[in-house]
């Protein structure tokens, strides 16, 4: 029964795929809510990025307690990308992302209380932080897996490249909004402001529904081991890594 559902998603999928442009990846149901849910993740992300480094330079005036801000955040990301899309290829991604979700945002409400209360200190910046870097690498990881998994192979490419746009947005928005929040209410009611995006990422993201797939056999060792050999031998990761690296 599984293997029907999972073949006729697919087969809804590759229908769809006679839509062209650029905006093509629209066209799919339950793309445009996982798309906005994206979207709204991506800016709480670097509305994090930013009031934890305007939070450090507060605290403690020292450039090198706000890059070491940077560093708590995306240590995570460079250490376990690997690892998250093990995870994403054995575990249930709609659990994997709601769980995230479920801890994020309480973590963020908690800083938002003790901003509030006078009881946040600098050193409860890095802790938080890493724990924000570790969800993002599951949010980069699975939520990209969920797109396959709902797009299909026919407008992955374009539903990659929507991906980044909305990336690119939160990046320059993020920082942009999180100054105009803070300058405008306050740290404390920047994260609540954060809080709320991330819920709301929380509700759409629930709303859609996964295509049921099967699970990758394998060890997650092996896994693991086959992803760093491919870093040395797939030729598009390693264009991109140099190009990156350019």
């Amino acid at each position: 029964m599984t293997t029907t559902t999972s073949a006729a998603a697919r087969v809804a999928v590759d229908d769809v795929a006679g839509h062209a442009g650029t905006f093509a990846a629209f066209h799919i149901p339950q793309y445009s809510r996982l798309w906005v849910s994206g979207a709204l993740f991506n800016l709480s992300r670097w509305g994090i990025s930013f009031l934890a480094a305007y939070l450090a330079n507060k605290l403690s005036h020292s450039p090198r307690l706000v890059q070491l801000t940077g560093v708590a955040m995306w240590t995570p990301m460079l250490l376990g990308g690997l690892a998250g899309g093990v995870v994403s290829d054995r575990a249930d991604r709609r659990r994997t992302m709601l769980v995230q979700y479920a801890v994020m945002i309480p973590l963020l409400v908690l800083m938002a209380v003790l901003y509030g209360s006078g009881q946040l200190r600098l050193w409860m910046l890095y802790p938080f932080l890493v724990i924000a870097g570790l969800g993002f690498v599951v949010d980069m990881t699975t939520r990209r897996a969920v797109l396959y998994d709902i797009v299909g192979s026919g407008r992955i490419d374009n539903a990659m490249a929507l991906e980044s746009l909305s990336m690119a947005g939160g990046l320059a928005f993020g920082a942009l909004a999180g100054g105009a929040v803070v300058d405008a209410v306050g740290v404390s009611q920047a994260f609540w402001l954060v809080a709320i995006l991330l819920t709301a990422s929380l509700a759409l993201f629930a709303s859609i529904k996964v295509p049921a797939r099967s699970v990758a056999a394998g060890s997650a060792r092996g896994a693991f081991r086959e992803g760093l050999g491919l870093l040395g031998t797939h030729r598009a990761l390693v264009s991109i890594l140099a190009s990156r690296r350019a």
